[in-house]
């Protein structure tokens, strides 16, 4: 009976062998120096990494944070998915993309010249005439203040009651 009890322990124990006997092959997008996103699985907010190496051994990539350099990660191969549904996922945009790559056959390009010359230092300044006909200017107004923006010295003073 004893040998029959031992048997079957020995059998549901899981071997340690079993999870590394599964090789697990990384997406092609998953390479040493290449900017991805890690999803944090607490809040899921996505973080931009950098992979820093990949150890094949232990089936770990290691990360670290581009945020800041000193945070680093060690992520399952199995949490690596093909298709960048899983923990990490690639970078589609790293930098931004023109929205039109070349210009349309129809463009026309003005020049700012054919509009005309750009008025000369000595004709920018107004004739005698034009200064005479021209009102003179006024001072700007000071600005009005509300009744409670007094000034320090405007506030009212009550007498200081004293005690005697």
């Amino acid at each position: 009976m004893q040998a029959i009890n031992r048997v079957l322990r020995q059998g549901v124990r899981p071997s340690s062998s079993s999870r590394s006997a599964i090789p697990i092959v990384l997406p092609d997008w998953c390479e040493k120096g290449t900017s991805l996103v890690y999803i944090s699985k607490s809040n899921g907010q996505a973080h931009t990494v950098t992979v820093e190496k990949i150890e094949e051994r232990q089936q770990m990539v290691v990360i670290r944070f581009d945020s800041n350099r000193k945070v680093w990660k060690r992520v399952p191969f199995m949490e690596v998915r093909k298709f960048g549904d899983g923990t990490l996922r690639p970078l589609w945009k790293k930098t931004e993309v023109s929205t039109v790559p070349e210009r349309p056959k129809n463009f026309v390009d003005v020049d700012d010249q054919v509009a005309g010359p750009a008025p000369k230092p000595s004709d920018a300044e107004p004739s005698p005439e034009v200064v005479a006909a021209s009102p003179p200017e006024a001072a700007p107004e000071p600005a009005k203040k509300r009744p409670a923006e007094k000034a320090p010295a405007e506030k009212e003073s009550k007498p200081k009651k004293r005690k005697g």
